[in-house]
């Protein structure tokens, strides 16, 4: 293992989880993302939130974390009031987590590959990228990893 390697296992091992922050580079354009890693040692798929923020994005994870850890499990296709403060977030079944989008490559680096989910937040007005009113300035911040089949 190398320094990060151990780094995020110790977090692991003290908090129950680790944080990773990416961030869009010239070469890699792509969204900012956060995921959690090691929330598989818990029997809970890893989680990933795409366009916030690094700062915002890690507490949204930290949010839903303290969640899975009053005894919720989080489920795709589901909303949950909790996350998000003031609004509903949507969790979706993550179908690449090996993916070119967004990879949670640490989950897999540590765990082999792993079952993600990721947490989708909406607009302003409670809306999300498959309702056909979402708010367009938001779609390309968060694409989605998964489909909703939802109600």
């Amino acid at each position: 293992m190398d320094k990060i390697d151990r780094k995020v296992m110790a977090d692991i091992a003290r908090m129950g989880w680790s944080g990773m922050a990416i961030f869009p580079t010239e070469g890699d354009p792509g969204p900012y993302f956060n995921y959690t890693v090691g929330l598989i040692e818990q029997n809970h798929p890893d989680l990933i939130v795409l366009g916030m923020s690094p700062k915002v994005g890690h507490g949204v994870l930290l949010s839903a974390y303290e969640l899975i850890q009053r005894g919720t499990r989080l489920e795709p296709d589901h909303y949950y009031d909790e996350v998000l403060q003031g609004l509903r977030v949507a969790v979706l079944e993550v179908l690449d987590p090996l993916g070119q989008l967004a990879p949670m490559s640490m989950c897999n680096h540590l765990f082999g590959e792993v079952h993600g989910l990721q947490v989708v937040w909406p607009d302003a007005e409670d809306r999300f990228p498959w309702d056909a009113d979402f708010d367009e300035q938001f779609r390309d911040r968060q694409p989605l990893l998964g489909p909703w089949r939802g109600p």
